[in-house]
């Protein structure tokens, strides 16, 4: 099959490059550089903040637009609670090493993102997967996991979850929650992903703010270059985590959090969060205009929000397929990757969004759909 691009990559989850996007975040950078106070955003945050009579680790005015922010997404008892981080990352590893030490458990989904096997390993923390179903993590699974192992934490992404897109639903967010409870075991909650859907759920962390570690960020749903991430913590833990965290930041870039708050205070934020969705409904009609559901070969989900499909072949081992594509100039996920237990899931990742021209994305998923429909050479390959 002949093609002008030599490779195509659909191995990285992150957000395409919108035009629209680009100019409201460039614009707010001109706006702040020209303003009569832009040195203030050049000093640090002064450490007591009198508005709430705590310390905290940002302007008051960038954590007031902030509370806005994550109010919008559901975390409504942010205020006096949050602590921001360079990131959603940073923010999740903030919350583990606060929780564990080296040889301790941690509970999270059996299909898991690349970021928390690498903090597990970062932190010589152990990781068991909790198996899940189409509403999310199996509750009865959950407990005889807490039950056997006594984990210091449970971790979980409830919207748009990496790898398959899935995202639980608002009776099994409060299933997790009510058991989590009784067992005393805290919640890691990610929900970089939380401000897709246009019906929003409530966090799981909302049914019990009093034993979550609440994160999110905006590197994914509005641009890469806000490198800034926002961590709710238990209200009586927040002096303590919020030192913790001095270990490895003092605090956000200021000219970051000034740009976050007046795209939240003018509202640009949601105008970008709307052309996101829009750009993703255009991906996925795409996808499905060339691409069948199901074949004999294999089933593709593309989950509603997500920009990622999550094909699951049924004769196929992922590994090798991904390898078999890679030396025909098709970057993918093998989800091997993401399987907490190291056990091949027969599947691949696809990132929609890795292209910004939708030319490049059409060729590419026709090649890929080439290669895949071509079940005889694939076997001959093995």
């Amino acid at each position: 099959m002949k093609s002008t691009i030599q490779s195509f990559d659909f191995s990285e989850n992150y957000p395409a490059q919108l035009s629209g996007v680009d100019s409201l975040v460039q614009k707010e950078f001109q706006v702040i550089s020209n303003k009569r106070n832009f040195v203030d955003f050049l000093e640090y945050p002064q450490n007591k903040d009198n508005f709430l009579g705590i310390e905290t680790n940002s302007h008051k005015k960038h954590l007031l637009s902030v509370y806005k922010w994550l109010n919008f997404l559901g975390a409504t008892w942010c205020q006096g609670t949050t602590i921001v981080s360079a990131g959603a990352l940073h923010a999740q590893y903030i919350s583990l090493a606060y929780l564990t030490k080296p040889g301790d458990v941690v509970l999270t989904a059996s299909l898991a993102s690349s970021a928390v096997k690498s903090l597990g390993n970062a932190l010589g923390i152990v990781l068991k997967g909790i198996d899940s179903d189409e509403e999310g993590p199996l509750v009865e699974d959950l407990e005889d996991l807490i039950n056997s192992f006594s984990p210091k934490a449970v971790i979980l992404m409830s919207n748009v979850s990496v790898p398959t897109g899935s995202s639980i639903s608002l009776a099994r967010r409060k299933q997790i929650a009510e058991l989590l409870i009784s067992k005393k075991v805290p919640l890691v909650e990610n929900d970089v992903f939380g401000a897709f859907p246009e019906n929003k759920i409530p966090p799981i962390s909302s049914f019990m703010p009093e034993l979550s570690f609440y994160l999110t960020s905006l590197s994914k749903v509005v641009s890469p270059a806000l490198r800034v991430g926002f961590l709710v913590v238990p209200p009586s833990l927040y002096a303590k985590v919020l030192n913790f965290s001095r270990l490895t930041i003092w605090t956000a870039s200021p000219i970051l959090m000034e740009v976050i708050s007046e795209l939240i205070e003018n509202k640009n934020i949601f105008k970008i969060i709307e052309m996101r969705r829009k750009d993703l409904l255009q991906r996925k009609r795409l996808f499905e205009s060339l691409f069948k559901k199901e074949t004999s070969l294999y089933s593709a989900v593309l989950e509603e929000n997500s920009s990622t499909v999550w094909v699951k072949f049924k004769t196929l081992k992922g590994g090798e397929t991904s390898g078999y594509l890679q030396r025909n100039g098709i970057l993918v996920n093998q989800g091997g990757d993401f399987s907490i237990s190291k056990q091949s899931t027969g599947a691949i990742r696809l990132c929609l969004t890795s292209f910004s021209d939708f030319e490049a994305l059409e060729e590419g998923l026709l090649k890929l759909m080439y290669y895949l429909q071509n079940k005889q050479d694939l076997e001959m390959k093995f």
